[in-house]
């Protein structure tokens, strides 16, 4: 379904470019600024940036463009025979984007993440099947200045199913691509730089997404990823449809400024927005509010900017603690954002608390338990790959038996799912039900998982070469 009439959205789109056209975009940053004016932009007597419909328009054909070309390559690799992943990964990427506190459940506190806790996670990640990928966690008992190439290299040397990092720092860029190369031993290679050039709200440009733009393009790195991280009711208005013309205005603007420095890149984003929550200055993100204005802003993308823009992000429940606010809050946002997109609901938990800022493995292993029940789902109608007969379905209705002595039960009842967290069984000494019972589980299987841990088996001169890069980063930076 749709949340604005045809109508509508030709007045929300006019405003948006109205925006861009006569209020401008404020841009930190002199070198940025001067690229903008080549490419037409004039600066408003208050400074901003304002960006010509010409502009706008030569952007969104670009992307209107290659949008129809990624239909008509998807329509024909929904065509291809395609094999079935055997793989037992159910979450893609484990404490996206990162964080920098970690809940350490035994103390019942949340602390800063050091090298202790980081290496203790990476190693977690590495045991635990059920984990695809993991983000590097952001230290903060080393120096930031080369914090990301830190982060990714001790990552590495704790387990290969780590993925990139925002480059905090812009200058670490081109460390984060030779990363890529020397493990991949591909030119050019990203697989280790991540992140997104974040608009600050309203309309704002900031100096460190402008110098990361910059260094992106000098570096040959040909891709963007331009979020608006706009508070309903702070920095955008309460009105949900104004906030989403403001919110809209920050990605399109940022977008545009990112293909004024590198053209021939991919240009994507998205809308990852909050809502200030009155009663306690707190913002949240898996709200009502926040995922109709992602949805929003998604859907004047789709419908007159080009596409390339995602809405809400799902992985950031706002709970401090693991347990039953971050699963609700979880699903929450699965539902929300499947009823507003008319998409399949995803559960989206990743071991995240307090919008993305602190990590728990409890709760990630929490979030993986429900993961495992719905992937059940996907093995269709049959429980096991050897139905029972018809015949025999009908001789122990004849005979007035059972299915539960029956042979087809005892060889294949062990494919019924059987959770191992939420335990079916009736209250006793050993098992009260309670969330606290079900928490104390999940720490107890976390470190389990972590009793299983091997070391990756790298070739000694790739280690050999991450350590020389790391020398080179450090006394680049003075650190």
């Amino acid at each position: 379904m749709g949340l604005f009439a045809d109508s509508q959205i030709d007045g929300l789109c006019e405003k948006v470019c109205s925006l861009l056209v006569q209020a401008g975009m404020k841009v930190v940053c002199d070198e940025m600024t001067r690229l903008l004016v080549a490419k037409g932009c004039t600066i408003a007597p208050d400074g901003r940036a304002r960006i010509p419909k010409e502009l706008i328009d030569e952007f969104v054909d670009l992307q209107k463009a290659r949008l129809a070309k990624q239909r008509q390559q998807a329509r024909a690799a929904s065509t291809a025979a395609r094999k079935p992943s055997q793989s037992q990964a159910l979450m893609s990427c484990a404490f996206s984007p990162g964080p920098t506190r970690y809940y350490d459940y035994d103390r019942k506190e949340t602390v800063p993440v050091d090298t202790e806790i980081f290496t203790q996670m990476m190693k977690f990640a590495d045991a635990t099947p059920e984990i695809a990928r993991i983000h590097p966690w952001f230290r903060q008992d080393i120096p930031q200045e080369v914090g990301g190439v830190q982060n990714v290299i001790l990552g590495l040397k704790l387990t290969k199913r780590v993925t990139g990092i925002d480059a905090i720092n812009p200058k670490e860029v081109k460390y984060l691509v030779e990363i890529g190369e020397i493990v991949t031993g591909r030119p050019g290679d990203t697989t280790y730089l991540a992140g997104s050039q974040c608009m600050t709200p309203p309309l704002i440009l900031g100096h460190r997404a402008a110098q990361e733009m910059l260094e992106r393009a000098r570096c040959g790195v040909k891709k963007y990823y331009v979020a608006t991280m706009t508070m309903v009711g702070a920095t955008a208005p309460v009105d949900i449809a104004s906030a989403a013309v403001l919110a809209t205005a920050e990605v399109l603007g940022g977008l545009i400024t990112a293909y004024v420095v590198n053209p021939e890149a991919v240009f994507t984003g998205t809308a990852a927005t909050t809502v200030l929550d009155m009663a306690s200055g707190n913002n949240a993100m898996n709200a009502p509010e926040s995922a109709l204005l992602d949805g929003a802003v998604k859907e004047l993308f789709d419908q007159r900017f080009g596409g390339h823009v995602s809405a809400h992000v799902r992985y950031a429940p706002n709970a401090k603690v693991p347990g039953l606010q971050a699963v609700y809050e979880n699903f929450f946002g699965a539902l929300a954002s499947a009823m507003l997109l008319c998409s399949t609901p995803a559960y989206a938990g990743n071991g995240n608390l307090d919008i993305g800022g602190v990590g728990s493995p409890v709760q990630a292993m929490l979030d993986i338990e429900v993961m495992k029940s719905l992937a059940k789902l996907k093995d269709g109608i049959s429980l096991c790959s050897e139905p029972i007969s018809f015949e025999g379905l009908c001789e122990t209705i004849r005979c007035g038996g059972d299915f539960l002595s029956s042979e087809h039960t005892l060889k294949h009842f062990r494919s019924v799912w059987s959770p191992q967290l939420f335990l079916r069984r009736q209250l006793g000494h050993d098992w009260d039900g309670s969330e606290k019972a079900i928490l104390d589980r999940c720490n107890a299987a976390w470190k389990q998982n972590l009793t299983h841990y091997q070391p990756p088996d790298w070739d000694k001169e790739v280690l050999r070469a991450l350590d020389d890069l790391l020398q080179r980063a450090r006394k680049e930076f003075g650190v």
